[in-house]
């Protein structure tokens, strides 16, 4: 036997608290997601600012250390000029004209690559440190600011 109050259905009220339960239950879903989200492009960057960072010390590495001068290779400079050419050769601008090719693959927009080469005269070493600050975005649009750093002590006697 139906009554009237099995044959009408769901309240207005039943509706509304049912959907108040289902959104509570959602929230962590759609915050993880995003929260992840921001977490891929901020590493994606990361990464790629320590590729940068680290093919400048394997190649100085196997430098000849004579033609190694201490400097710090910045802003404005050949080093974090962001530019359309997959290679470019800097030996001669940082270290000299007589200097070997350095090769430094062009950044992306938003990186700076500052290279600082300090020599300690006591023990003879390069002590070398590559930094790569980089900018970005993240999904939910708030702005990173990061400096991903490589550092290579190279023996500077003969």
């Amino acid at each position: 036997m139906r009554t009237e109050k099995n044959a009408k259905g769901f309240s207005l009220f039943e509706v509304i608290v049912s959907v108040v339960i289902l959104f509570l239950a959602l929230t962590p879903l759609f915050s993880t997601f995003f929260s992840q989200k921001d977490f891929s492009t901020i590493t994606l960057k990361e990464i790629q600012a320590a590729c940068y960072a680290e093919e400048v010390t394997s190649q100085l590495y196997v430098y000849p250390v004579a033609f190694i001068k201490p400097g710090v290779y910045s802003a404005g400079g050949p080093a974090a000029k962001p530019s359309a050419t997959v290679n470019e050769i800097y030996g001669a601008q940082f270290f000299g004209p007589d200097s070997p090719p350095l090769y430094l693959t062009s950044m992306d927009e938003g990186f700076e690559r500052i290279i600082t080469i300090k020599y300690d005269p006591t023990l003879k070493l390069n002590n070398i440190e590559v930094a790569i600050k980089f900018d970005t975005v993240t999904a939910a649009g708030k702005p990173v600011k990061r400096t991903i750093a490589n550092h290579a002590i190279i023996a500077a006697f003969k």
